[in-house]
């Protein structure tokens, strides 16, 4: 009875004939990543993690080519927004170290919108930290450090194979 009426409904015009019978698609899973960085200095956590989450860092990491290819960031309006709403940084004084953790991003993309937080942390938040920490210490002529600074941010990084990841990344499902 059921497919005689939806073929009359089709017959008649009422229904669209390229209108799907099935459900619609699911939307892309959203899982979390999250990777364990090395922390030289547990007291400058909570600094370290507001320059991170700052919107000038945040607009380098979503600025990148690869970055603004990702769906997750494509349709945003305010795409350093929508990062920052989902970047969290924890730490562990104890351990010397820190969780960068990102909630609720499409599973495609998020190990490597991660990725890309770390390089960008690699290149300019920790190169920032030990640059101040070396000026503290008085321990190099400050053109010094300017000059390895410059070098550092040209340099190619090696995001997952460098000693700042002590735990490389992996996606954390949650259930639904």
């Amino acid at each position: 009875m059921r497919r005689h009426a939806l073929a009359l409904a089709l017959a008649l015009g009422l229904l669209p004939a390229g209108q799907a019978m099935g459900a619609p698609a699911p939307p892309d899973r959203l899982v979390t990543a999250e990777v364990v960085l090395r922390l030289d200095d547990p007291a400058a956590l909570n600094a370290i993690a507001a320059k991170l989450r700052s919107a000038q860092v945040l607009r380098e990491v979503v600025g990148g080519q690869k970055v603004r290819q990702m769906t997750c960031i494509k349709g945003e309006k305010d795409p350093a927004g929508w990062l920052a709403s989902r970047l969290e940084v924890t730490g562990d004084p104890k351990g010397l170290s820190m969780t960068l953790r990102l909630v609720n991003c499409p599973r495609k993309d998020a190990l490597a919108l991660l990725g890309e937080v770390v390089r960008v942390y690699q290149q300019r938040v920790s190169a920032e930290s030990a640059y101040l920490r070396a000026i503290a210490a008085d321990s190099v002529m400050p053109q010094q450090l300017d000059v390895q600074r410059q070098m550092m941010g040209q340099a190619p990084v090696q995001v997952w194979g460098s000693s700042l990841v002590l735990k490389p990344p992996r996606l954390i499902y949650t259930s639904r």
